[in-house]
């Protein structure tokens, strides 16, 4: 059996992009629209700096082909600041990405970490 191969990008949304890889005046609400017609994923980067919303990510899968998938990086309370309460956040991070769950459209889940010899765990 042979495996489909992905490539797309870490995030879609930079202004620098615009000429390059958009339509030159396209606006920052279309640029979803305009990348899934050249990739076949992304990564969402967003979602580590704030929990992800569930009518962020429906309006996500409405710009999107059906085949278009997503990969979307963890919320940082998940992995980096352990300060809260972990399992209301994950339960926050979970109903935020239930569309793409739902979809059948999220395909990896993210988790950063910090680098060597960063101890995250003792925060």
């Amino acid at each position: 059996m042979l495996s489909r191969l992905l490539i797309g990008t870490s995030g879609y949304s930079y202004e620098d992009w615009v000429g390059p890889v958009y339509p030159p005046g396209t606006s920052s609400k279309d640029f979803l629209k305009f990348y899934a017609r050249e990739f076949p994923l992304t990564e969402l980067n967003f979602s580590y700096y704030r929990q992800p919303e569930a009518r962020t990510l429906e309006r996500m899968l409405s710009a999107t082909p059906d085949d278009f998938v997503f990969s979307i990086k963890g919320h940082r309370t998940l992995t980096h600041d352990l300060s809260g309460d972990l399992q209301s956040e994950a339960r926050t991070f979970k109903e935020g990405i239930r569309p793409l769950a739902e979809s059948g459209r999220l395909r990896a889940f993210l988790a950063r970490f910090g680098f060597s010899g960063e101890d995250v765990f003792t925060q």
